[in-house]
């Protein structure tokens, strides 16, 4: 991987998940996690329980309809095996966002280190208060989609 984190290499990596079936967002990791391709020997149970526990400490909505759920601690000791899987949940989700709109993407940040964690919510955060970026997700952009963007904005970032 190269120094700067690229959250369009975490998606590909990760994959991209449509219309997954739950009332709740437990329900939504549980059925989620039956489908997603895991890095390395990180089971779905594990991760599936690991999610729900950092949700219940507190929300992981952070407006505009998104969430970045992760787990509370590192699950992942290799760099290589990173990504984020997005989620696009069958029905939004009532959570207590800060602003109070249902979730209707999930970013499930599976990182290696603090640092890197860190670097990819701020990353996130930054794509989060795009509006071309909030449009794709809107209509459910796939993960080629989704790269292709990222991609993009990641050149931009480089050059600045």
């Amino acid at each position: 991987m190269n120094d700067i984190l690229e959250i369009s290499e975490l998606i590909n990596r990760g994959g991209s998940y449509d219309w997954i079936p739950g009332a709740t967002l437990a329900d939504v990791f549980h059925n989620l996690l039956q489908k997603a391709l895991l890095p390395g020997d990180l089971s779905a149970d594990t991760l599936c329980r690991e999610l729900n526990r950092r949700e219940e400490m507190m929300t992981t909505a952070v407006g505009n309809g998104v969430a970045l759920p992760h787990p509370n601690f590192l699950l992942l000791n290799n760099p290589d095996q990173e990504c984020i899987i997005v989620c696009y949940p069958k029905k939004p989700l009532e959570v207590k966002a800060p602003d109070r709109k249902p979730v209707t993407v999930l970013f499930i940040l599976l990182m290696s280190s603090s640092e890197r964690h860190l670097q990819a919510l701020g990353l996130l955060a930054r794509y989060i208060n795009d509006a071309a970026f909030i449009e794709l997700i809107k209509k459910h952009a796939g993960k080629d989609e989704l790269c292709a963007f990222l991609k993009l904005r990641e050149k931009e970032i480089k050059k600045s």
